[in-house]
């Protein structure tokens, strides 16, 4: 359908290089998609030095907001950063890599929200996780309060979850829900979700 490219050259030493060659590195490109539906976007990256190549690619949905109906962009995760302590190398929105007990900070947006008279919009937010296609977690319905000056048309949103210890390690899916008790009761409605790994924590360092 559309491709776009980059060619970039990187340079670290020291730490910082130890720290790319162990977690890899991020790397964001903007790319506009010119027409609404459901997408594969594949990514692929050439080393010029080592003269291999590596790829992904991920499903993605884009809305048709044209026609004024309640929509979401997709989910955004990552770790929470501590004061003073660096982001997590692998619970970033590009691995999304997580440990048990870690918690996990979600965001997305809201499109084409109903404001009532007051021009407030009456929205519902819920939250579920799935293991193997089986739901592990299911938050209740909590209401969303956006910031006073939001549009409607385009607000930010989202929450913080904490991934139970007691879970195993594997391959998750977080899914959210909105729900516009204002809108349509067939057009009320909007969901997207994001896949995500959960690992063991590593074995705690021997006493000195």
């Amino acid at each position: 359908m559309d491709q776009s490219d980059k060619t970039f050259t990187i340079r670290l030493k020291g730490e910082s290089y130890k720290l790319a060659l162990e977690n890899g590195l991020v790397y964001t490109l903007h790319h506009p998609i010119k027409k609404p539906g459901a997408y594969q976007l594949r990514a692929a990256v050439r080393d010029d030095g080592a003269e291999v190549v590596g790829a992904a690619s991920q499903f993605i949905e884009v809305p048709d907001v044209s026609k004024g109906r309640l929509a979401m962009s997709g989910v955004f995760v990552k770790s929470p950063v501590a004061q003073g302590a660096p982001d997590d190398p692998k619970a970033n929105p590009a691995m999304r890599i997580f440990t048990q007990g870690q918690q996990m900070i979600y965001a997305f947006q809201i499109i084409n929200a109903h404001p009532d008279d007051e021009k407030k919009p009456q929205l519902e937010t819920q939250v579920r996780v799935f293991h193997d296609g089986k739901p592990v977690f299911e938050g209740k319905p909590l209401p969303f309060v956006p910031d006073p000056n939001a549009d409607p048309a385009n607000m930010l949103a989202g929450g913080q979850l904490r991934l139970s210890k007691v879970l195993p390690p594997g391959e998750y899916v977080l899914q959210v829900e909105v729900t516009d008790k204002l809108a349509k009761p067939k057009q009320n409605t909007a969901s997207q979700w994001v896949d995500f790994e959960l690992t063991a924590p590593p074995p705690a360092a021997p006493p000195q």
